[in-house]
């Protein structure tokens, strides 16, 4: 009886909390692909970029898709929408563009293969 006396000030005290804490991940609609502290999120407005484990945005939200894989060390392969259809690269985790967002796909084979295809 003691403990769910002295409980409800502490939920009480923990509700404002929580709440703050959801308003501050409430930016993301997901988060997946969580690989080498690195994870992608997509928005609300369905644009995807990639967090670290500490929450703090590394390539921000204005791909259409992004891909963590396990294998490639700090590269993502993107894609984006265009009036040609859907065009993928590779970039890094400084945003640089490595491979070019311009192919139609683009394949990873290991040992730092990467087989792009363009079929215009």
């Amino acid at each position: 009886m003691k403990m769910s006396i002295l409980l409800y000030p502490l939920l009480i005290l923990l509700f404002p909390l929580l709440s703050i804490c959801q308003s501050t991940t409430q930016k993301f609609e997901y988060v997946y692909g969580f690989e080498k502290s690195y994870a992608v999120f997509r928005t609300f407005d369905k644009k995807m970029g990639v967090i670290d484990s500490t929450n703090k945005i590394v390539i921000p939200p204005v791909y259409s898709f992004i891909y963590n894989k396990k294998e490639l060390e700090n590269l993502f392969e993107v894609g984006n929408k265009t009036n040609k259809g859907f065009k993928r690269g590779y970039i890094d985790l400084k945003g640089t563009i490595i491979i070019p967002i311009i192919y139609d796909d683009v394949f990873y084979f290991g040992n730092g293969l990467i087989k792009v295809i363009n079929m215009a």
